[in-house]
């Protein structure tokens, strides 16, 4: 098929256990995010694999309403390694890496996320704020627009009225004069 990624935002349902649907979103990234200096450095000590737990926390940043997960519960790192399909210390280990050695993430003790993911949300965020402005000035001129109609009608039946007036009083004033004549 060819073509690039579409930037706009895909919605697509995805069946997660009990059978349930659950909104998938759509986000930008980098074809070449391979070749970054940080995955790479990540690469040389995780491989392909940690490529992989890597771009699936950042999925789960982008499900977070904040982008962020939380690390501060006893059984966070468990909860990742679940989703991971790895040991909860192999997890640990490899965030606490992506946070402290290879710069990947960022975290607050609490929180941990990816400063580049939240830059490409706040885009997005914007853009669609701009498209949502977009179609209110739309809006707003269509109001404009159907008022200005409205007020020129209203205009050309005071015109149309005043002629009427002005030709009533000729008409009448006509009259009067061929009363008079004519008496």
């Amino acid at each position: 098929m060819g073509g690039g990624v579409p930037t706009a935002i895909i919605r697509s349902g995805q069946r997660i256990a009990g059978g349930e649907m659950k909104e998938a979103y759509y986000f930008s990234h980098d074809s070449n995010a391979r070749n970054d200096k940080k995955i790479l450095d990540m690469l040389s000590v995780y491989g392909a694999e940690g490529y992989g737990w890597y771009w699936m926390l950042v999925e789960m940043m982008r499900d977070d309403s904040d982008y962020k997960l939380d690390m501060q519960s006893k059984y966070s790192f468990n909860a990742f390694a679940l989703q991971l399909y790895a040991d909860s210390t192999k997890i640990q280990s490899f965030i606490m890496d992506c946070i402290n050695e290879f710069g990947l993430f960022e975290s607050d003790g609490a929180f941990f996320w990816s400063n580049s993911l939240l830059r490409r949300m706040e885009k997005k965020k914007k853009s669609a704020n701009q498209g949502q402005m977009q179609l209110i000035n739309a809006g707003i001129m269509q109001m404009h627009q159907k008022q200005m109609q409205v007020q020129c009608k209203m205009m050309q039946r005071k015109v149309k009225e005043r002629k009427v007036k002005e030709i009533k009083k000729k008409v009448k004033k006509i009259l009067k004069r061929t009363n008079t004549l004519n008496s």
